[in-house]
């Protein structure tokens, strides 16, 4: 999977700057977004980040504060927690998923940031897991990883709901949904309150729904 530049995921950081995660070059590009024409050029401040070889980042997740970004590294399992001024990425920490002693192949699946910025959601693949961390609100960095109930497999994304009180997680080789109730002083999962099948499920996005939007 890096035998070539592959884009798996891309973000805009302001208006006007567009980030792309290339898993294939282990890069993070950046871009500037020319309005009128639609025309993509490289970031004057900060054209790319280059990650460690084997990082494969996947997708990038912002703080609600706009402060800090949080990149998934695929291939190495981890997540790398990038602070943002505005114009450039500059990796300040990074955290590893993969539980101690662990001998099977891992991969990085979905992270989510719940609206407050006090907690990281993140999943793994092959190895199914859930993971919580809490959010440092001065340096944005993470607290060691605390392992959550996983209740299927295959979780390629994580979306809380926009007023906190859930956590959706579509397992996707176990074709369900899942809703969980989150505890919103904690940040824990408190259990799942409601199920939907859904075949192969592989994304999922929690958005605010209101009557007269129909």
């Amino acid at each position: 999977r890096q035998r070539s530049p592959h884009t798996h995921w891309s973000v805009f950081m302001a208006e006007g700057v567009l980030a792309a995660a290339d898993l294939g070059c282990d890069q993070i590009f950046l871009y500037d977004l020319h309005r009128h024409t639609g025309a993509l050029t490289p970031h004057a401040a900060q054209p790319s980040l280059r990650l460690p070889s084997g990082t494969g980042p996947r997708s990038i997740t912002l703080h609600p504060s706009g402060r800090f970004a949080y990149l998934c590294g695929e291939l190495s399992s981890q997540i790398i927690v990038c602070t943002w001024d505005g114009t450039c990425l500059t990796p300040v920490q990074t955290v590893s998923l993969r539980p101690a002693g662990l001998s099977e192949d891992t991969l990085a699946g979905g992270i989510a940031v719940s609206p407050d910025g006090q907690s990281l959601y993140m999943a793994l693949r092959l190895w199914d897991g859930l993971f919580h961390c809490r959010i440092d609100p001065d340096s944005g960095c993470l607290s060691a990883p605390q392992p959550l109930p996983c209740a299927g497999r295959h979780i390629r994304s994580l979306s809380c709901t926009p007023e906190g009180e859930f956590l959706l997680i579509p397992y996707q080789e176990s074709g369900r949904l899942s809703v969980c109730r989150r505890d919103i002083g904690t940040g824990l999962l408190t259990g799942e309150t409601g199920t939907a099948e859904a075949p192969a499920i592989s994304c999922v996005l929690a958005a605010k729904w209101e009557k007269d939007d129909l």
